[in-house]
């Protein structure tokens, strides 16, 4: 992954978490309400061991001004949403609360900004 392929990734990350539409049906142990919320608050980001979704991977990219633009947009966007709001359920974790999706999103970022030295 370059780093512009990370900032595409990161942003479609953050815009899946906003998306109306309803994603594709999770299934598995990490949707159990207990598994999910150790996962995401307790146990340190699985570096090279998670495959994240499809429709994560493949964020058409422009510039890289244009793509920074965006993902500062969307991390602006998921901060002003409130936790106590309806959160779109994720395609790997299921229904998931705004704090979930806050600490999801925000241990993702930091993965993948250390990975690029940031």
């Amino acid at each position: 992954m370059t780093a512009h392929q990370m900032v595409g990734h990161l942003a479609a990350a953050l815009a899946s978490s906003l998306d109306q539409n309803p994603p594709p049906e999770a299934s598995g142990l990490l949707t159990k309400p207990p598994v999910r919320w150790a996962v995401i608050h307790l146990v340190p980001w699985p570096k090279g061991r998670l495959q994240a979704p499809e429709e994560l991977l493949d964020w058409p990219l422009t510039t890289w001004e244009n793509d920074m633009a965006l993902l500062r947009g969307l991390v602006l966007r998921v901060n002003a949403k409130s936790p106590n709001a309806v959160w779109r359920a994720s395609p790997v974790f299921g229904e998931m609360t705004g704090e979930s999706w806050c600490a999801l999103l925000g241990k993702h970022m930091d993965h993948h900004l250390k990975q690029f030295g940031v």
